[in-house]
């Protein structure tokens, strides 16, 4: 509060990338809610205010007028209030009273003279107290000068000479950087600036040429910004100068930054219309694409239909036809089974070891070819009908298997260890025919060992689950691991290990209709 010719208080708020002004303005009229400006703009104080800003700074205000600002936050609301004065109104008072104590400094010399003078006809003792009054006087004086120069916010000021030294100099850098400032008086520009000097005196030139001169020069780790104003004696005459020194360092850093950013920003806008370009592109070329693609379901949907049918009428082919040899092929194998049976019974005496041997033979082959035949039709069956998905304990599953084989492989000692909590989902019955395919030839091609271990269990492998059947049977040469799911493929003879060689041939079929794979990794004579 108080009378000023330029001071007046804004109430501002931002909206999108502009700041504006809510408020009638003292130079600018019909202002309200009309007078904007952009964020960019970061020496103007209502834009650092709406950007969160708060404190005092300076700045270029509406008018491009230097100004000292207060910024502060409107609490519960998006504005701001700025207090703004121009900058020449606010150091006025310094100038005018530095203007003043010179005055007084002058007119105190000069009453301190002429009281001298008059003291000297009357009493000389007077003279000299009047003569110390003045000497404290002047003292005073000069401390005020030098406290407002050491106090000087920015950086520091100096008076430099006409032979461009430096005549004083102080400010609160020199206490941050823990220097006498009265070590610089008397340095010539080379002493202080170096390799600068010539720069710095080029502008300080024009100052003594009655210009004031403004440059900025990155000095000592710091970016200084330096204004050089002429003082002019009584006559006109410029014997020195002063040199206002700001530290602009974190200015420059936040130019800087701001310059990255929208260098960022026009890169990212490039970026985003490209991308633009080319999703439009796709858009068009997927829409063309649309017409094309509904004809190929259109023509697959047929063709499926189409194949659909076919399939069925062969699988119902494929029924018949396996009834039908099913029905053929057995009753010749009876009829051989029977005769080959009634010639041993009947004639067994008349025939020699070797006869009967043969008749043996016969019939176990004649019997192999019963169950091969089973085993085809069992092979057809699994492979066809709908899979009716559950969830399936596989441990209990396993175990129920076990309990129902071991018997069937005697072995000196076995050992059979099937994790717990095993669980999936698939058909329970097509999974039991699973686990007893694989345990069985586990059990049979271990029988050897002792003791014959057997184990049933779940890992992971690439990120999936795998069920695994490990024993420490006889193995295999992985050379031919490709044959083993094949229909008739075996590894090893029938008459060491029987079998008919369906088994995995069917448990591959199974694996693949529950959308899984299986496959078998072994190392003769050290299991599989």
């Amino acid at each position: 509060p108080g009378p000023s010719k330029s001071a007046e208080t804004l109430l501002v708020r931002r909206e999108g990338n502009e700041v504006v002004f809510l408020n009638a303005l003292r130079f600018q009229p019909d202002s309200a809610l009309n007078l904007r400006f952009p964020l960019m703009n970061e020496r103007l104080p209502a834009a650092m205010a709406a950007l969160g800003k708060e404190g005092v700074m300076e700045g270029t205000d509406y008018r491009g007028a230097e100004v000292i600002a207060a910024l502060r936050a409107v609490p519960d609301s998006p504005w701001s209030l700025v207090a703004r004065m121009d900058k020449a109104e606010v150091y006025a008072p310094l100038w005018e009273r530095l203007r003043q104590t010179l005055l007084v400094l002058t007119a105190l010399i000069t009453a301190s003279g002429a009281g001298l003078a008059a003291a000297w006809r009357r009493q000389r003792l007077g003279d000299f107290r009047r003569l110390e009054e003045s000497a404290q006087a002047l003292r005073a004086g000069e401390r005020l000068l030098r406290e407002i120069a050491a106090n000087y916010p920015r950086s520091y000021i100096s008076i430099i000479e006409k032979d461009m030294t430096v005549g004083f100099t102080s400010g609160q850098e020199f206490r941050k950087r823990g220097l006498n400032p009265e070590d610089f008086v008397g340095l010539t520009l080379e002493q202080v600036f170096g390799d600068k000097a010539s720069f710095v005196r080029e502008h300080y030139l024009r100052a003594f040429d009655g210009r004031e001169a403004e440059f900025e020069l990155f000095f000592d780790g710091q970016h200084q910004l330096y204004r050089a104003i002429p003082l002019a004696d009584e006559r006109g005459r410029i014997p020195r100068i002063l040199a206002v020194v700001e530290n602009i360092t974190d200015r420059k850093r936040q130019e800087s930054e701001i310059l990255a950013a929208r260098d960022e920003l026009k890169r990212l806008l490039d970026v985003a219309e490209r991308a633009r370009r080319v999703l439009l592109s796709v858009v068009e070329d997927q829409k063309a694409s649309e017409e094309e693609v509904r004809k190929l379901n259109v023509e697959l949907e047929r063709r499926v239909r189409d194949r659909t049918a076919q399939l069925e009428s062969a699988n119902k082919e494929l029924e018949a036809f396996a009834y039908s040899a099913s029905h053929d092929l057995r009753a010749p194998l009876r009829g051989i089974d029977g005769w080959s049976l009634a010639l041993l019974e009947d004639y067994h005496h008349r025939l020699d070891d070797k006869a009967r041997g043969f008749l043996e033979r016969i019939r176990a082959e004649t019997q192999r070819m019963g169950r091969l035949i089973d085993d085809l039709l069992h092979f057809s069956r699994e492979t066809r009908g709908e899979l009716n998905m559950q969830a399936v304990d596989m441990t209990a599953l396993a175990e129920t298997v076990v309990a129902r084989l071991v018997g069937e492989h005697p072995a000196a000692e076995v050992r059979i260890v099937i994790r717990p909590g095993l669980k999936a989902r698939g058909d329970a019955r097509l999974l039991e025919i699973v686990l007893v395919n694989l345990l069985d030839n586990a059990l049979k091609f271990s029988r050897s060992r002792t003791p014959a271990l057997v184990e049933f269990g779940r890992s992971d492998r690439d990120g999936r689950g795998v069920f695994f059947i490990r024993d420490n049977g006889v193995g295999f040469d992985m050379t031919y691991a490709d044959k083993l799911f094949k229909v008739f493929q075996r590894l090893h003879g029938a008459s060491e290990f029987p079998g008919s060689g369906i088994g995995l041939a069917t448990v591959r079929n199974i694996i693949s209709r529950h959308g899984g794979r299986i496959w078998a990794e072994a190392e003769p004579g050290a299991g599989a």
